[in-house]
């Protein structure tokens, strides 16, 4: 039998509770740890009897943590992470990743930030899997605090303030109609703003969005005939001659390239749309979170 009272033990047991935590399956755990299954359950076992608690529940969404588990889970991080720093015999080393990282953002930060992320983990980190999903509206927080998403970059519409967040870039809103649109040809004026038809992205799926606020503020409101959920969707085909958006300056400058298109002022002032990428505080000292936001940070200040 086992014994896991020794300190070279207890460490492979806290170890294995933080891979179970992320990954939310012993079979990842294994994975990730470069263990069996079986060995993987057994740690799991001997956690249950350390802990004196069941400590993950077999559901439908994957093994869940219980309120014990979290309660010691950041515990359990720092001192794994103060292993890790001293630790020297083992520095941190990408190409050594077999991890699979996952990355919530909306569809405009992906095509701004893939081709060269890409390219720079095929060279630095060969064998570590990126997956990105899509933005959900509570910015994956739960995934964030279980480890099951790594990282989220996204506008801070809202965020939950138990996330920590670095500030990314910033943009502009501005207005994207057809050159065939009866404004194109004029400076708009904010009634003739409002009293268009309009076109709206909302990755959250929200009615409402930040310009609708901007609007209220001057007592006005616009129609929106048509909301989508991703930018990639807007094409002059389907602004047609009578629709208009509002969208960042970027996403707007990339439509506009095809020449159908114009980009227009807005007639009222709005702030800058402040992109950051957000993760959860037990994880701030991990050396792959902490390696992956700053590659990504420099990728995207050097591309945009």
């Amino acid at each position: 039998m086992t014994n896991w009272n020794n300190d070279g033990s207890r460490l492979h047991l806290l170890k294995t509770f933080k891979a179970i935590l992320d990954q939310q399956s012993v079979i990842g755990a294994a994975d990730i740890r470069g263990i069996t299954q079986s060995a993987a359950s057994k740690h799991l076992a001997g956690l249950r009897i350390w802990f004196n608690d069941e400590l993950f529940v077999r559901t439908a969404h994957g093994m869940q943590p219980t309120p014990k588990a979290l309660s010691i889970a950041e515990h359990i991080d720092k001192i794994l992470c103060e292993l890790d720093l001293l630790s020297d015999a083992n520095p941190f080393n990408p190409a050594l990743l077999r991890d699979n990282l996952v990355l919530a953002t909306t569809d405009e930060v992906a095509g701004w930030l893939l081709p060269s992320l890409r390219a720079r983990l095929q060279d630095m980190a060969p064998n570590l899997r990126l997956t990105l999903i899509s933005l959900e509206p509570d910015y994956s927080i739960r995934k964030l605090e279980a480890g099951a998403v790594n990282l989220v970059i996204s506008v801070n519409w809202h965020a939950p303030d138990q996330l920590m967040q670095k500030r990314l870039f910033g943009d502009r809103f501005v207005c994207l109609m057809s050159r065939k649109h009866p404004l194109a040809g004029k400076i708009l004026t904010i009634d003739d703003y409002a009293d268009a038809a309009h076109l709206m992205v909302a990755p959250l799926g929200k009615q409402r969005g930040f310009i609708d606020d901007v609007l209220s503020r001057h007592n006005r409101k616009r129609l929106v005939c048509l909301s989508v959920p991703q930018f990639k969707l807007i094409t002059p085909e389907l602004l047609g001659d009578d629709h208009i958006i509002t969208l960042p300056h970027r996403v707007a400058d990339n439509l506009a390239g095809s020449g159908q298109l114009v980009i227009k002022t807005l007639p009222f002032d709005t702030p800058m749309i402040d992109y950051y990428i957000f993760w959860h505080r037990r994880f701030t000292n991990e050396s792959l979170s902490v390696w992956m936001r700053d590659l990504i940070a420099d990728i995207l200040k050097d591309s945009l």
